[in-house]
């Protein structure tokens, strides 16, 4: 759109009409950088303003024809010459921006691949570390981590079966303690934590206060620290 070509003499007068103005050979004077350097017999391009005070992509040279000391020039304006390279740039940043979007959603995929299986198994391991047995985390892959979440879900499996066998050897031993007609106390550190209900029914306390009391208020005369620790005495209660 802007885009023109012209000869320019020694005295720096248009010898070509313009594309801008009408009546432009002789009228116009042309006293650019480019003509002065075309008329010392250069050539080039450059970034220069033109004969109406515009930046333009200017590119010049000399005129070998015997007589005439002519230059001819080739411009366009600067702005409509970069818009190749403005789109250029503006693609190159669109297909950066693309492939930054691409690149994280995939990390991003691949990192939750990653550590939702360890975090399944960090949640997993603080349940058992307050006492609860987790559901089985789901393996999903077959790398180190679906390694490591198997080993995980045997180990859980058998503390499962550990712990319902303890639960079972628990309850047979509280019927027992609950079937026997002899009174039946448990201590540690010389305080009952644990009574059956004959022990409760021969004392003549309640199994509160059996579990509030020192050993030595309930079995009279007795020295706690001597008789149970130092004799391991078996406590009989009549």
């Amino acid at each position: 759109k802007t885009g023109e070509t012209y000869l320019v003499g020694k005295d720096f007068l248009m010898r070509s009409s313009s594309r801008f103005f009408e009546n432009s050979v002789l009228t116009i004077k042309v006293k650019t950088e480019a003509v002065k350097l075309a008329l010392s017999n250069k050539s080039g391009t450059k970034i220069i303003k033109d004969y109406r005070g515009i930046n333009t992509l200017s590119s010049y040279t000399s005129l070998n024809i015997n007589g005439l000391e002519w230059v001819l020039l080739a411009e366009i304006d600067f702005e409509e010459a970069m818009i190749p390279v403005y789109q250029i740039r503006n693609t190159i940043v669109i297909i950066g921006i693309l492939i930054d979007t691409i690149l994280f959603i995939f990390s991003f995929v691949i990192s939750r691949r990653l550590t939702k299986p360890l975090v399944e198994l960090t949640e997993a391991v603080q349940q058992i570390g307050d006492g609860k047995l987790p559901e089985v985390p789901t393996i999903r892959t077959n790398d180190e981590i679906g390694e490591l979440t198997s080993s995980f879900n045997n180990m859980v499996e058998r503390l499962s079966i550990q712990a319902k066998e303890i639960a079972d050897r628990e309850d047979r031993l509280k019927h027992f303690y609950e079937a026997t007609m002899d009174g039946i106390l448990l201590q540690e550190n010389c305080r009952a934590f644990m009574v059956n209900k004959a022990m409760v029914l021969l004392s003549g306390y309640s199994e509160n206060e059996l579990l509030s009391m020192d050993l030595n208020q309930i079995f009279v005369p007795f020295n706690c620290e001597n008789d149970l620790i130092h004799n391991n005495k078996t406590i009989t209660y009549e």
